[in-house]
């Protein structure tokens, strides 16, 4: 079981435009942040190569995202700015991991790895539009498991 907690800020970000089609916003122009609470279930494979051992995992479970103030400061002559997204949902969460372990004890391994997780919701905009959300991140940790 693993629980985590991540907070953001938002470099940039992008908006579906009516009729079709998206617009990306730089980072000189977007601004909020975000903040993410997962509970998972996951499961490791180590591959026994005698001390330093390589591992896959994965895992699946329950995630909250919290999206603070997502907005863009407005351009003379270009779309008004402003907060557009100011919501939280709860949802689906998962993540696939790898990396190497280094035994400490029979039952305690410290590792060193690579994680992409995932939280999916549903949040509102400011104008009530609801979207699916799907906030995604590249995670480089250091960490400790005990075996049973």
């Amino acid at each position: 079981v693993e629980l985590s907690y991540s907070k953001y800020d938002i470099d940039t970000h992008s908006a579906s435009l009516i009729g079709g089609g998206v617009t990306p916003f730089p980072s000189s122009q977007s601004f909020g942040d975000a903040e993410s609470f997962a509970v998972m279930a996951s499961a490791y494979y180590d591959v026994d190569l005698g001390g330093i051992d390589p591992f896959i995992g994965g895992g699946l479970g329950w995630g909250r995202v919290k999206a603070d103030g997502f907005g863009v400061t407005p351009l003379i002559g270009a779309l008004p700015g402003g907060v557009a997204l100011d919501d939280s949902d709860s949802g689906l969460a998962y993540h696939i991991t790898a990396g190497l372990s280094f035994d400490i004890t029979d039952t305690i391994k410290a590792e060193v790895g690579y994680r992409y997780q995932g939280i999916n919701a549903d949040l509102a905009s400011v104008t009530a539009a609801s979207r699916s959300f799907d906030l995604t991140s590249h995670n480089a940790f250091v960490g400790v498991r005990v075996g049973f």
